[in-house]
This record gives structure tokens, C-alpha cells and sequence, in this order.
């Protein structure tokens, strides 16, 4: 590829995205972009994702500069381990926003970075996949313009890993040349494409690993003769791609299986009359029109020798389009469920998204590749002077309907607006001094607006925070939550000292004066004596307290044995899947914490009759107390696998298996039926 063709796309395109992210360019350091005609009902969930991104891509950044080992610990959700686990990674946004941070370390630089050059790097590598297949400028020129700047890319700047794609034409590219030249440097650069798709974001892959699956079966079958050749560095790339693969699901994974989370959702599919003109997922009639071009040259020149990509990509889009509605149907031959609803939607990490509909961003990648064909079959019949004329006529005709034609869709014609959120020089100052360690935010939230606000300030301090917001929720905030909701109370922040909170943030704004004055109250007075909590600052309305070092080394599990003594009070079971709820008490005189890592524990449950005789034993998970005082107690409850026959039990809990430490009992009516 020519460097002048090349620097001429980088200019354009840069051109583009500088003029359609004004508003964020002119503060790139205190304004996050939003849609400027966003639905007042859905602005706190976008804006609350926003903030989210804008963190997590921060802090990820920061751990690839400065601790790699220590990427899955994002700090949000504490004390969940590897939290990042719980939503999207960001992995290539965050490597893509290294640069600004390592400059700057402001998150908000670092997400504007990534927004305004996502349609810059999808734009370019779409044109150099183009220009290889074409030789054409430009016809790579109207390509990488409709594929990078296509609507929901530029609209969805809350989530731009949905619509991280820009790996994929490199990966087609890569694939083609591998085939089509066998050597290693072309099986190199295939094997980091596709290593930048699959850790981008689960949507994008799920869709790349359908297109580029028809793709790479086509190829293959086409070069068929030349696969014995080509297999060691097939299998270098495989190899290479399962060692990524290692390391970036298996958090998730064993997560999925030490929690139960990470599963068990469902998605709303589309209907045909979404990619209609004027539907939510229309393509796009200048997209449309030159793709269609692109199929009637493919049909008008046949096969050929050389392998054409054009029917290959047009059946992927197809296998697209059939995943994403809820049927198809087929003239003289019947109505065929998705994809999804055909097994789909039950297979590991599908069933933990609930936007899988967002894999249609696979059909702007196949339209503008086919665009592509299509400008190259007009200006193959053209003169320089025309074939540049009419160039310039498909430009301005793409941007202009991108940019200034609603009627085509409702992400078309639309604008962004900067939204201020930047935090004050001297609340990032009042974060620096608190001490390493976690911090509370206070009060507790379930709601997105304080809880993503928290998360927010979080990608400044990074210092590990209770406040998440992620796909799925930590399985121990409630715990957290709870002791936290009863502040000011000094039992309860001396819980939270020992589980190892450092230092309390309260942020006045979401609190009512009333309370605030009793938190205050409480802090100067009890809070100080009995919980070592001492005021160290303010600043723009936020408050900072840190704990002293709790008084004594946490014991573990063992303090958990309790008294020989079982409450004469009897639980009722009467069906099935009832929980028990089981009295765990600190019996020493240290302060008790979960050992590390916090994790679900393995207990077996023995239902003894009344002469002590064991008369069934299983084996469960529970995630046991994380912090008690001397004498304290909590409440855990779990739920039995079967029912013993009816009668008087008392069921007795161990750690680990039969022969393990007594952490509980509890006296258990099984009802009759």
C-alpha cells in the first residue's frame, strides 16, 4: 500500500472525527461526550455508564503501564476478587488510552482519546483491507468512511466496546495474505488481529467468529490444496489465540463456577422492519446501494482464480441477520427460528450478555466491504479526473447521510454534546490523602447515580472501593451494604474496620441534612472513640474519615466453632428450596475476618434426629461471615439440596467436609408433605 494513499485516509478520516467530536475536543480533560438529543428517562443509565467506562478504561490502562499481573484486580466491587471479571474487560480500549494516561493520568483524556479515535483506526484498517483487494483509493477511501464512521460507532460512546471491530478487517487481510502467500509474518499479523478482536469485547467476537468463520471456511476450502503447507503456522496462530484465551476468560470462568454467576440471562431479539429505512438498525442507503453494485459485479464477472471474498461475507451477514431476528422466513420453504432460540442463547457467555443483538455490528463490516467492491467496479470504467470526481460524490454522500439525514435511522443525523465532570482539583487532592487500602463510599447506594459517581472518582484514586456497577453485581454487597446503610453506628463501622475498610468518603450531596448532622455528631463523638475514626479533611462537599489500624490480628475461620448449647427455637421447613438460616457467632475475644480470598466455602450440612444419629449428610456452598467483633453474630442462610423424612432435626454445619470443624447449628422441623 502506497504511504501517501495511506497518510491521505489517516488525514481525511482524522478530519472527520475531529469535526464530529468538536465539542469534546475544545475540553478534552473536563467534558465526557453524550448525545446532544439524549432521552431524559434513559440519560441516567447512559450517563452512569459513561462514568463506568471512563474509570474501568483508566484503570486498566494503568495496570498495563504499571502492574500487568494485577489487571483483573480493578478495585471496584471490594472485596470481590478480580472484579473486572464481573463486566466488560476494556483490555484494547485500555491499551489504546495507555499513551494519554502514561502522559497525563486522567481518565477522562484517556476515554475522549478512545472516542475519537475509534473511527479513525476502524476507518484505516478497513481501507487498507479495501485497497488490497481493489487496488483502488478510492474505493478503500468510501469503504473505510462507512465502515468507521457508521452510526452506532459514532452514537454509542457510553459503550465503544460494543462496537469494537476495528480488529476485524485486519484479520480478514491477514487471513487472505496468509493463504494466499503462506508466510510467517502474514500469520503473525493475523494472530494479533485476532487476539485484539477477541479480548475487545464478547459482542464484536461472538459476530467476527460468525462472518470470519464463513469467511475462513471459504478460504480454506479454496486453498485447500495449499493446507498442508500452511498448518504449522495455522497452529501457531491457534495455539497463540488459546493462550490469550487462557488468560483473559479464565477469571470469568472460574468465577462462573465458584459464584453461579455470570449466566442465566436472556436477550430481546429484532424484527425484520428494524433494518428498514428509517429503523433503528438500517445500514444505510448509500452503504446499501454501492453493496449492492459491489454482489451485481461479483455475479456479472463470475469466480475468477483468485479467491473472491464477496459471496463468503455476504453468507456471514446472513448467519448475522438470522442470529439476531426472532425468525426468518424463507419463500416456499418455511420460518426458521434465530440462531439464539435454537440453542444459542444456552451456551457459556452468550447466556451472561442481554444485548446480543449488539452482534449486528457485523453487518456494517460485511456492507462496507461489499461498498468497497462496488466503488471499485464505478471507477474501473473512469478516468483519473472522473473516477476522483466521483470519489469525492460518494464521500460527501456517505457523510452526508451519516451526519445530516435523521429520516435514514434514528442514530443518523445526530450530534454530540460535552458534558462537564470533571472532579475538582481539591477533592482529587482530599482522595490523596487518605491512606492505601479501601475506601467506603458513604451512603450506600443501589441506585446508578451515587453508586456510578463513586465508581467515577474511583478511576482517579484508584484506591479498592466498595461502589460497583457492572453487568453483574458482587455476590457479597449486600453484606457491605448492610453494615454500611447502619451508619452512624459504631458496631457496625467497627465490622467494617475489621473487614479492612481504611478511610470513609461521605458524600454530602446524597445525603439528607438530618442525617448528615448524626453522622457528623456520631464521628466527632463515639465514631472517634470507639471506632478510631477521624475526620481528615473536605473538599467540594465530600467529607474524609480514616480508621485507625484495627486494634488486633483478625482471627479466621475457627472463631466461627460454636457453643455445644442449640437454641431450643425450631426453624419450619415446608418445602423444598426453603433456606436454613444458620447463627454464626464470633466466639473468641479477636476480631473475626474471612480469610483471603474471599470465596464461597465448602460446608457439609448432617441432619442429626434426636439421638444424635445422622440420618442424612450433604455437601453445599455458602459464603461465610466477613467480619464479626468479639461476641458478634450473623445470619447466613442456605438452602438444603433434599429433605430428610418429616420430624426433629438438628442440623449441624463443618467446614470443609464431614470431618471438618462445627461452625453452626440450628434446630430444623421438617413439616409433613
Amino acid at each position: 500500500m502506497p504511504l501517501r494513499a495511506l497518510l491521505l485516509a489517516f488525514a481525511c478520516y482524522a478530519a472527520v472525527s475531529a469535526w464530529f467530536h468538536w465539542d469534546v475536543l475544545r475540553a478534552p480533560t473536563t467534558v465526557l461526550p453524550q448525545l446532544a438529543s439524549a432521552n431524559k428517562d434513559h440519560d441516567a443509565i447512559v450517563w452512569g455508564d459513561e462514568q463506568m467506562v471512563a474509570a474501568t478504561i483508566a484503570i486498566v490502562a494503568r495496570r498495563l503501564l504499571t502492574a500487568p499481573s494485577r489487571l483483573f484486580d480493578l478495585g471496584q466491587c471490594w472485596p470481590f476478587p478480580n472484579s473486572l471479571s464481573l463486566g466488560e474487560p476494556m483490555f484494547v480500549n485500555g491499551l489504546v488510552g495507555t499513551v494519554p494516561y502514561a502522559l497525563t493520568g486522567d481518565p477522562i483524556l484517556v476515554k475522549n482519546f478512545v472516542v475519537v479515535s475509534a473511527p479513525v483506526l476502524a476507518a484505516l484498517t478497513m481501507f487498507a483491507l479495501v485497497f488490497y483487494w481493489t487496488g483502488s483509493t478510492g474505493a478503500a477511501l468510501v469503504a473505510g468512511l462507512l465502515f468507521g464512521f457508521e452510526p452506532a460507532r459514532l452514537t454509542d460512546v457510553s459503550h465503544p466496546y460494543i462496537h469494537g471491530n476495528a480488529w476485524a478487517p485486519l484479520a480478514l487481510l491477514a487471513a487472505h495474505r496468509l493463504f494466499a502467500r503462506r508466510r510467517w509474518r502474514d500469520a503473525a499479523l493475523l494472530a494479533v488481529a485476532l487476539a485484539l478482536q477477541m479480548l475487545e469485547s464478547f459482542y464484536p467476537a461472538l459476530a467476527f467468529a460468525m462472518v470470519g468463520g464463513v469467511y475462513g471456511t471459504a478460504l480454506a476450502v479454496h486453498h485447500r490444496r495449499v493446507l498442508p503447507a500452511l498448518w504449522p503456522k495455522l497452529s501457531a496462530v491457534a495455539a497463540f489465540l488459546v493462550a490469550v484465551a487462557l488468560f483473559a476468560f479464565t477469571p470469568y470462568l472460574a468465577n462462573r463456577e465458584a459464584w453461579g454467576i455470570l449466566q442465566g440471562r436472556g436477550s430481546l431479539l429484532m424484527v425484520p422492519a428494524d433494518f428498514h429505512y428509517g429503523g433503528p438498525a438500517y445500514l444505510g442507503t448509500v452503504l446499501l446501494a454501492l453493496a449492492a453494485v459491489g454482489l451485481c459485479d461479483r455475479m456479472r464477472r463470475g469466480a475468477g482464480i483468485v479467491f473472491d471474498p464477496r459471496l463468503p461475507l455476504l453468507a456471514g451477514a446472513a448467519v448475522i441477520y438470522w442470529f439476531v431476528v426472532w425468525h426468518i422466513n424463507i419463500p416456499f420453504v418455511g420460518t426458521f427460528p434465530s440462531l439464539y432460540l435454537l440453542g444459542m442463547r444456552d451456551l457459556p457467555g452468550i447466556n451472561a450478555v442481554r444485548a446480543v443483538t449488539a452482534v449486528r455490528s457485523a453487518l456494517p463490516l460485511v456492507g462496507a466491504c461489499l461498498a468497497g467492491f462496488g466503488v471499485a467496479a464505478i471507477l474501473r470504467r473512469c478516468g483519473p479526473r472522473t473516477g476522483a470526481a466521483l470519489t469525492a460524490l460518494f464521500l460527501v454522500l456517505a457523510a452526508g447521510e451519516t451526519f445530516f439525514w435523521p429520516a435514514s435511522g434514528s442514530r443518523f443525523g445526530v450530534r454530540l454534546r460535552g458534558i462537564p465532570a470533571k472532579p475538582s482539583a481539591a477533592l482529587v487532592a482530599l482522595y490523596e490523602r487518605l491512606p492505601e487500602g479501601p475506601v467506603l463510599d458513604f451512603p450506600p447506594s443501589r441506585y446508578i447515580p451515587p453508586t456510578t459517581h463513586y465508581v467515577f472518582l474511583h478511576g482517579y484514586h484508584d484506591r479498592p472501593t466498595d461502589a460497583c456497577h457492572s453487568s453483574f453485581p458482587s455476590p457479597m454487597r449486600e453484606e457491605v451494604y448492610t453494615m454500611s446503610a447502619y451508619l452512624p453506628h459504631s458496631i457496625q463501622a467497627l465490622r467494617l474496620r475489621t473487614l479492612g475498610f481504611r478511610s470513609i468518603m461521605v458524600h454530602t450531596e446524597y445525603l439528607e441534612q438530618d442525617r448528615l448532622d448524626a453522622f457528623e455528631r456520631w464521628a466527632a463523638g463515639d465514631g472517634r472513640r470507639a471506632a478510631g475514626l477521624r475526620r481528615v479533611g473536605e473538599a467540594d462537599g465530600h467529607i474524609a474519615y480514616v480508621f485507625d489500624s484495627p486494634p488486633t490480628t483478625p482471627a479466621g475461620f475457627e472463631s466461627l466453632a460454636p457453643p455445644d448449647v442449640v437454641s431450643k427455637r425450631a426453624q419450619a421447613l415446608d418445602v423444598c428450596g426453603q433456606p436454613i438460616g444458620f447463627v454464626f457467632q464470633n466466639s473468641r475475644h479477636s476480631f473475626y475476618r474471612h480469610p483471603d480470598p474471599i470465596r464461597l466455602s465448602r460446608v457439609s450440612l448432617a441432619w442429626l434426629d434426636d439421638l444424635g444419629v445422622a440420618r442424612a449428610t450433604e455437601s453445599r456452598v455458602a459464603l461465610l461471615p466477613l467480619a464479626l467483633l468479639p461476641g458478634g453474630r450473623q445470619t447466613v442462610k442456605i438452602v438444603p439440596g433434599t429433605l430428610p423424612p418429616p420430624g426433629g432435626y438438628t442440623v449441624v454445619l463443618r467446614l470443609g467436609d464431614d470431618a471438618g470443624p462445627v461452625l453452626a447449628r440450628q434446630r430444623v422441623v421438617v413439616a409433613d408433605g
